[in-house]
């Protein structure tokens, strides 16, 4: 299955909404924001697809949000027509758009009172986020669904989908805490289900490791079957995927729920490398696995308090 970078994806989806912050471990959003939301119309921008080697994408944004996104109306756009409808700043609309993103941080050696060192850490990730059209090329963000992997399957746009549904509805609803992000009850949850494995996300010789490092249900799955199962929302699989955190401004590993794009666990990698290009780790060692199902780590790691 040809796999989409995210350097040549400007933008994937829009829609016509405004909500607050992200999800677990994203930032949920404003109340006030995803009330104003509930009276737009949701705009999603499809792919331009000449040569048909989108169409997997705009089939996968489409079925998202005909069968995720019940919060307002949904219309589908071209590329061009979404860009006039920015440009001339349609406030009965919000957007969703998607592109390549960097978070910053600087690290200071301070002695007494002067700086004596400083230097400033690049993390790039990609985002899809969700934003009120407030006026001419005027966009008010909401919240952001950040991916940390250089590449994208459709079904990524399905889960960022999902995830948009849910932070929405907890905003509007009340929903907060651990009402909103057990780690207890997520554990039990990540234990009932089979962990479907991406062969792309672990080397090999690691993969061969995974029945003595991990002792629940798992099946070691190709791309395209990670994809299918994902859009197929099949409720007897759980699945890792590396993001980028703004809640912990770090790369990490969540555990999802195929049935409905919910996160189950988060992990940090943790730590900050010398250079200053920040990136996520490539892969994942099956000896981490055990750290989404550890009371104390899924606790320590949890900013839903």
């Amino acid at each position: 299955m040809r796999k989409i970078n995210t350097t040549i994806l400007c933008i994937a989806i829009i829609v016509g909404i405004g909500c607050k912050n992200a999800m677990s471990q994203y930032a949920l959003p404003e109340k006030a924001k995803c009330e104003t939301l509930k009276s737009r119309t949701l705009a999603v921008r499809l792919f331009t697809d000449a040569n048909g080697e989108y169409t997997a994408y705009n089939d996968a944004i489409k079925k998202a949000y005909n069968e995720e996104w019940k919060i307002t109306a949904v219309e589908f756009f071209s590329p061009k027509d979404y860009a006039d409808l920015v440009k001339e700043g349609n406030t009965k609309y919000a957007v969703v758009y998607a592109g390549d993103a960097l978070s910053t941080r600087t690290l200071e050696r301070v002695k007494g009172s002067e700086i004596i060192h400083s230097k400033e850490f690049r993390f790039a990730h990609f985002d899809v986020t969700l934003a009120n059209i407030t006026g001419a090329d005027n966009l008010d963000p909401v919240t952001v669904v950040s991916f940390a992997n250089d590449d994208l399957l459709p079904s990524e746009f399905f889960f960022a989908t999902q995830q948009l549904v849910l932070l929405v509805n907890a905003s509007l609803n009340g929903v907060v805490g651990l009402a909103f992000f057990d780690h207890e009850k997520n554990i039990e949850y990540i234990k009932s289900k089979k962990l479907a494995v991406p062969d792309e996300l672990f080397n090999e010789k690691d993969l061969a490791k995974i029945a003595d490092k991990y002792e629940f249900p798992n099946k070691v799955v190709t791309n395209k079957e990670l994809n299918d199962l994902v859009l197929a929302k099949n409720e007897e699989y759980v699945y890792p995927k590396i993001i980028w955190s703004n809640m912990h401004s770090a790369y990490g590993w969540v555990m999802i729920s195929a049935k409905d794009g919910s996160l189950r666990s988060f992990m940090s990698f943790g730590g900050i490398k010398t250079n200053s290009e920040q990136k996520a780790n490539e892969v994942l060692k099956t000896g981490q696995l055990k750290n989404a199902l550890s009371s104390f780590m899924q606790k320590v790691n949890n900013r839903y308090k």
